[in-house]
């Protein structure tokens, strides 16, 4: 059960300190950035965890970071520059000669970042305009930005603190571009923090949010650094030749390697997620409002309330047993990049809603400062775009479905599913998921494999086409991206719904498993109305209701195993706490 012993230790050290504690909120904008590193030095230096790359346990990782979305949402953000995108990236794509920078980096002794992000790209990094050009003569690389767009944008930890990034940027040798490779280009004097020769910082200024965190604008203008900055893991150049060397599949398999820090973003949404719903439910059933001859009623025994608050009570517990489960997982470089995505996409989306529904629920007193809606949602937005827009990565999460039914149709059989309809094919084992209104899981989760399949394979089978007229594809995929997205979201619900299957025998978790199938169902019904009667699509609400009735029979239960702990420095100041304690 919740807290483990790494989150027991970062409450007490939290409990303990008053530097922690101390707000940033009203402090001018070069305040905030000192006193949150101040506030990050010093809770390393308290917290039992050492970031060793080579012991490293993500698990334990990810416990952390998960209970500081609670503790400072703007801490972790910080830690995770430093140690996930300068640091892992370091150890994942460097080699041997690169481990000093990993040490000095584990003990704090340098600061770094994490420059892929450009002004005029994002998430499409092939096209990156940043140049990389090899001198033979020197064996040194000319680091530069050819124009405005080029310049790295948004980049965390860079506008004050960071003496190094890793660098995306394409790779010339003798004139001819192969690809982009990240190197380690040095920005500031350790000693002095003193900004190079050659390189221009700025300051991005005022965000919605996150702005203890010092993001910045870099221009690099032609500055040379040594041939051993490349992080030459996948891609490396011949000594004595020049000549340039490559593993297959080089920019999938750097790429693969990043993606795991997706997977904490969505789990650390999901405790804020989980945070608030028991705070707002806990209010609701105190807080009175209106009522009949028997006096007024708490807000909670209102149909409204039960309906905005329940489904993302059900969505946030089980996005929780998901991830959990998943985490073991987390080297599986294909198993990851998938619940990478599904964590990142519903936690994140889910967070969202989930603050604003949760705000609204507790009227006036949700908007007080103090009740930290609003502050926690503005920092918690930008997690919907960075390290991947969520639209972005469901593609991603397609084209993997994708790749499976390349293997399925080959030359032989690819007329057969042209011209044999195979929408009968698919369509023709459907059947009702519901039994006389019980929803059977197995035969929904095999009718969401069926269309699954005949919508990818429908898109596939579009794809050849044009390519066989040689047209280009990339014409088709924007005309099917609506579509793609769509069964996208398909998918991920299929993934957490087999997972959770697979591993939950719990009857209480089943309620909370049928209310999580029926939202997402009402939310798509025009795609399961191929496989549901009318009479069933009907009974929808009827069934939904029954399991709000169940559910406030057992909110105790249901509120107990959110896994969230009471912290009291945090309830001391919650302006909910001190209303509810005088109700």
């Amino acid at each position: 059960m919740y807290p483990s012993l790494i989150q027991q230790s970062a409450i007490r050290v939290f409990e303990n300190s008053e530097l922690l504690q101390k707000s940033r909120e009203h402090l001018p904008l070069k305040e905030k950035r000192e006193l949150l590193h101040e506030q990050f030095l010093e809770f390393m230096k308290l917290i039992d965890f050492e970031p060793n790359y080579e012991t490293k346990s993500y698990i334990e990782a990810l416990d952390l970071y998960e209970i500081l979305h609670i503790l400072d949402v703007e801490l972790v953000v910080k830690m995770g520059v430093q140690f996930n995108l300068w640091g892992e990236t370091l150890y994942r794509l460097g080699t041997e000669k690169h481990k000093k920078y990993l040490k000095q980096t584990e003990k704090l002794e340098i600061f770094g970042c994490f420059a892929m992000t450009e002004i005029g790209h994002g998430s499409n990094l092939s096209k990156l305009e940043t140049t990389a050009t090899y001198n033979s003569s020197t064996e040194s690389f000319i680091i530069h930005s050819p124009t405005y767009t080029s310049h790295k944008f948004w980049i965390g930890q860079s506008a004050m603190f960071a003496h190094y990034c890793i660098l995306f940027a394409q790779l010339y040798i003798h004139e001819v571009c192969y690809g982009v490779h990240p190197f380690i280009v040095p920005l500031r004097d350790v000693e002095t923090n003193t900004i190079l020769e050659g390189i221009t910082i700025k300051d991005c200024g005022y965000k919605n949010g996150l702005n203890s965190i010092d993001n910045g604008e870099i221009e690099f203008n032609n500055v040379q650094i040594p041939y051993d900055n490349l992080l030459d893991k996948y891609g490396k150049i011949h000594e004595a030749t020049s000549e340039y060397l490559s593993c297959r599949g080089r920019l999938s398999k750097m790429l693969n390697e990043l993606t795991k820090n997706r997977f904490g973003l969505g789990e650390g949404c999901n405790i804020i997620s989980k945070y608030y719903l028991k705070q707002t439910i806990k209010y609701s059933l105190k807080r009175k409002q209106f009522g009949g001859k028997n006096g007024e009623e708490a807000i909670m025994d209102y149909p409204t309330h039960k309906k905005r608050l329940y489904p993302l009570l059900a969505k946030s517990i089980i996005l929780n047993i998901y991830c959990k489960n998943q985490r073991k997982f987390i080297e599986d470089k294909e198993k990851s990049h998938i619940s990478s995505i599904i964590s990142k996409v519903y936690g994140t989306r889910g967070c969202i809603k989930t603050l604003q529904e949760c705000r609204e629920a507790c009227g006036g007193h949700g908007y007080h400062l103090n009740s930290n809606f609003g502050k926690i949602y503005k920092d918690i937005d930008i997690y919907c775009t960075f390290e991947g827009d969520n639209n972005v990565l469901l593609q991603q999460l397609f084209q993997v479905y994708l790749k499976q039914a390349k293997k399925e149709i080959n030359t032989k059989n690819w007329l057969v599913y042209k011209y044999k309809k195979y929408s009968n094919i698919i369509f023709g084992n459907l059947y009702d998921c519901f039994d006389e209104g019980v929803l059977n899981f197995k035969i929904l989760l095999r009718n969401i494999d069926y269309i699954i399949k005949y919508k990818v394979i429908n898109i596939l089978l579009l794809l050849k086409e044009q390519l066989d007229l040689g047209m280009d594809p990339f014409y088709l995929w924007r005309k099917k991206l609506n579509d793609i997205v769509s069964i996208s979201k398909i998918i991920a619900f299929k993934e957490i719904l087999k997972d959770i299957m697979k591993t939950t025998r719990n009857y209480m978790i089943n309620y909370l498993i049928k209310l999580f199938i029926v939202c997402h169902i009402k939310e798509h019904l025009p795609l399961y109305s191929q496989f549901i009667k009318v009479k069933n699509i009907m009974y929808l609400d009827r069934y939904e209701e029954s399991i709000y009735q169940h559910m406030t029979s057992h909110l105790q239960y249901y509120l107990y195993i959110l896994d969230i702990p009471d912290i009291k420095f945090l309830q001391d100041k919650n302006h909910l706490r001190l209303v509810m304690s005088k109700l």
